[in-house]
């Protein structure tokens, strides 16, 4: 089931930079105000806590909305498992078990309800309910493209972690969402914490010297947000 809220007319921007056709669609506009926040589940803070974020999403209307760790699985096979290799639908959530669907009406009845008529949603998640991110844009600034990846980051030979061997365009945790418009690029990451050990250690020195790489490179203004654990 594709997720509501996304464009009527999804563009093909999902591709890695240096790869992308020849857009028809142009920016509408440059976002002036940005939220980001780490929801830690956003079903759970759907169901405990939706009147005071829908107050504060309609006072502060802001142009773009970024939620990290959203927790919900991608569609994908019916009984994928996670690392299981099999290609993803990472744009749109699971809905297999109780849980998922549950989960998924949740969204369905409050922010998407809500906002769908202000904002377009680009989901980027995970195999399993964990990490995940959203991006809410305001209609009336569209994007003019979407990716959910970094070229640094889905280069053969870079961490495991950080490429989808099924399809290197998203990141296979949903870390990423990058979005172009008139005179800049917005990067909304979940970046991953640094662990206890030698492999989680990996992980993040991998995403570091990657998000340096990519960085470095750029010609168009940047604005990077996000949760970048750096704690």
């Amino acid at each position: 089931v594709a997720a509501e809220g996304s464009p009527a007319k999804k563009l093909r921007a999902d591709a890695p930079e240096g790869t992308l056709p020849e857009l028809s669609c142009t920016a509408a506009g440059d976002p002036e105000s940005i939220i980001s926040w780490n929801v830690n589940g956003l079903a759970v803070q759907l169901r405990d806590n939706w009147s005071l974020i829908k107050a504060f999403l309609e006072r502060e209307q802001a142009d773009v909305i970024c939620l990290q760790e959203v927790r919900m699985p991608a569609a994908g096979p019916k009984g994928c498992k996670r690392g299981d290799g099999k290609k993803r639908r990472r744009g749109e959530a699971k809905l297999e078990t109780a849980q998922d669907k549950a989960d998924w009406t949740l969204v369905q009845s409050t922010l998407l309800a809500t906002f769908s008529s202000t904002y377009c949603f680009y989901w980027a998640l995970a195999d399993w309910k964990y990490s995940g991110t959203l991006m809410m844009v305001k209609r009336a600034l569209r994007p003019s493209r979407v990716v959910y990846t970094r070229p640094s980051l889905s280069a053969p030979g870079g961490h495991a972690s950080h490429r989808d061997p099924a399809d290197p365009l998203w990141h296979p945790e949903g870390r990423v969402i990058f979005a172009s418009f008139a005179t800049f690029d917005l990067l909304a990451t979940y970046s991953p914490n640094n662990g206890s050990d030698e492999s989680s250690f990996g992980r993040r020195a991998a995403w570091d010297a990657a998000m340096k790489q990519d960085v470095a490179q750029r010609r168009r203004p940047l604005v990077w947000i996000g949760d970048l654990n750096v704690a």
